[in-house]
């Protein structure tokens, strides 16, 4: 929730400048209507991009070179190989990043830490990672 949290910052920016600079109007059937400028498209479009920058660096960079992601370091946690403890590195990271899919169906990979004996997710399985609690 803190990575997914910090990724979204740019977005407090964003979004109320294409709001504030959207031009107000009444559309063809004379309902009121607000249409965002060029500007603002652009400010979100550029949020978009400072989102996947800041994700990117995040969750595959920082916790791939250091096992930590901002949120993990937040919570005093650290993601490691399961069966050497050493953080996995980056293309582990990544490819434990894209395995969340499998997390996602009911949410049950998401859930499933809580009552599994390594409290892996799915994803973890795939990468044979494990996200353990930093002394």
């Amino acid at each position: 929730l803190v990575d997914v949290l910090a990724a979204l910052a740019p977005w407090l920016v964003a979004g109320p400048f294409a709001y504030l600079t959207a031009d107000r109007g009444v559309d063809i059937f004379g309902e009121p209507s607000i249409m965002t400028t060029p500007a603002g498209d652009w400010a979100v479009l550029a949020a978009l991009a400072v989102q996947v920058v800041l994700w990117v660096a995040n969750r595959w960079v920082l916790q791939g070179r250091t096992g930590r992601s901002v949120g993990k370091r937040v919570l005093g946690l650290r993601l490691a190989d399961q069966r050497t403890g050493v953080v996995p590195g980056a293309g582990r990271t990544i490819g434990r990043e894209l395995a969340h899919v499998l997390d996602w169906p009911g949410s049950l990979g998401f859930l499933w830490p809580l009552w599994d004996p390594l409290t892996q997710t799915f994803a973890d399985k795939v990468s044979s990672t494990v996200v353990v609690r930093e002394r």
